[in-house]
């Protein structure tokens, strides 16, 4: 099926779309759209910033699929871990986790959240922890309605880091994701994720430090590096490796898909393709 994936940060809308013919997918669109303002997603009228963005890329790039996928910032994302007790069963961990949110954020409402869980490997701890996923119900409902006035399927919303990392290997893996005002670390081996933090992108020494406590473990045999954002990180990247001694792979997300006939080579295809990875990993996730 064709299928496309947008990214959506505070400033941009990016667009990256597949077709299939003969069952073989092919890239037909890569492009990006710049609002006209900051996009505030607790604002009532973020949608109208979204659907002029999306009117003006459309309009240059008229789209072949109905069935459209999110990523969206890890700035809105709430996440959060604790130790995993085996014993615990279905029930007691939901209570848990509501538990565990109203300590963090008791100001908000649990209710209020869509959740989403997953398992994070003994990694730098001896113990399997819980992570939990929760965004704010309202800017998704939105994103949703949206899609139903524009005549399109909404088929999955992501975090634009767990997106980005769909394109890369996750044996003995670390990940950064820089967006907005957060970057976020991922650890990775055998294909199970072991590790999640976030940072302020203004004191880069605590994700450093966090890197080093990584990297240092004999046992984990660290091999594959990653950073990937979709604003420039050259300069953080730089400090990165300077710091830690460890150089870091870009994502570059179109290297092993096929251009179709009618496909356009521009600047954010040519130039600018790291930038990409969350609206093509997005994309890219058919099922």
């Amino acid at each position: 099926m064709n299928h496309v994936g947008i990214n959506i940060t505070e400033n941009t809308l990016q667009f990256v779309e597949v077709v299939e013919k003969n069952k073989i997918y092919y890239l037909e669109n890569v492009d990006e759209e710049l609002f006209s303002e900051t996009l505030d997603f607790q604002s009532s009228d973020f949608i109208n910033v979204l659907q002029t963005a999306f009117d003006n890329l459309t309009h240059r790039s008229q789209i072949k699929s109905d069935k459209i996928s999110i990523a969206l910032s890890i700035d809105l994302f709430r996440i959060f871990s604790f130790p995993l007790e085996s014993q615990l069963s279905g029930s007691d961990l939901q209570k848990q986790i509501e538990w565990e949110f109203s300590v963090l954020f008791p100001t908000l409402s649990f209710k209020d959240h869509i959740i989403r869980q997953k398992k994070i490997s003994g990694g730098l701890y001896s113990y399997p922890e819980a992570m939990i996923i929760a965004v704010n119900q309202n800017p998704a409902r939105e994103i949703y309605n949206f899609l139903l006035q524009n005549d399109l399927v909404l088929k999955f919303i992501d975090n634009a880091h767990f997106a980005s990392d769909l394109l890369i290997k996750k044996n003995n893996t670390i990940s950064i994701y820089v967006g907005g005002q957060t970057i976020s670390f991922c650890s990775y081996k055998n294909n199970e994720l072991t590790g999640y933090r976030k940072f302020i992108t203004d004191d880069n020494t605590k994700l450093i430090d966090h890197i080093n406590a990584f990297a240092v473990q004999d046992e984990n045999s660290f091999s594959e590096f990653y950073i990937a954002g979709d604003t420039e990180f050259a300069q953080l990247q730089k400090e990165i490796e300077e710091s830690v001694n460890i150089s870091f792979d870009n994502i570059n997300p179109f290297e092993r898909i096929q251009l179709s006939e009618s496909f356009v080579q521009n600047d954010h295809y040519l130039n600018k393709a790291k930038l990409f990875s969350s609206a093509a990993g997005i994309c890219f996730r058919i099922a």
